[in-house]
């Protein structure tokens, strides 16, 4: 299946957040082994926006997609997102 432009991140919006989150995982503090997530998924029409975008390492990732604990990964996720960007509710609302 093609993506939609819109749901590619720019590599501008990619060295953002990767300085955003300070070089490592915003769930374990692992600097090593980094992915990019999105918090809304790309298949469901999730943004390449730094507001939907958070670093993770591979474990971490992967668990948040496809983990038994996946709902605790996605609340870290989503909190770690609302608290830099109040308008973050408004940005779910969008795309749900």
């Amino acid at each position: 299946m093609k993506r939609k432009h819109y749901t590619n991140t720019s590599k501008e919006v990619r060295l953002e957040v990767w300085e955003r989150d300070n070089r490592h995982c915003i769930i374990c503090g692992r600097p090593s082994m980094l992915t990019f997530a999105h918090f809304i998924g790309r298949g469901q029409g999730g943004l390449g926006i730094k507001e939907n975008l958070v670093t993770l390492c591979m474990e971490c990732h992967h668990q948040a997609d496809n983990g038994k604990e996946t709902r605790k990964y996605k609340d870290c996720m989503r909190n770690y997102l609302e608290e830099l960007y109040p308008s973050f509710r408004n940005l779910k609302k969008a795309t749900t």
